[in-house]
């Protein structure tokens, strides 16, 4: 897998939950201050909210941000969303912002 880009399919990865991405390596908090994982999934009940979707792709533009774009009919189908996460540095230990396009 290269480094810089990582696939996800629920489909074929054997998770039925859309509801939350957990990278590798990263640690991602609730409002209450619990992991989120795959133990613990955060559901998004408003705001960032998606149509349903079958395949995400994940790439990592700079050392700060991070691009998830979710699609329908695969790969090569229709871009429902994307979400770009920026962290205030390298270390991203700390998200700056979440937008949704």
């Amino acid at each position: 897998m290269p480094t810089n880009q990582l696939d996800y399919n629920p489909a074929t990865d054997g998770s039925n939950d859309s509801k939350y991405i957990n990278r590798v390596g990263a640690i991602i908090h609730d409002k209450f201050g619990n992991d989120v994982d795959e133990t613990n999934p955060l559901s998004v009940t408003s705001g960032l909210s998606l149509d349903s979707y079958d395949y995400v792709a994940a790439t990592y533009p700079t050392s700060t941000s991070e691009v998830y774009t979710f699609k329908t009919g695969g790969s090569g189908g229709t871009t429902v969303a994307t979400i770009t996460l920026t962290y205030t540095d390298a270390t991203k230990g700390s998200l700056s912002t979440v937008e949704k396009a």
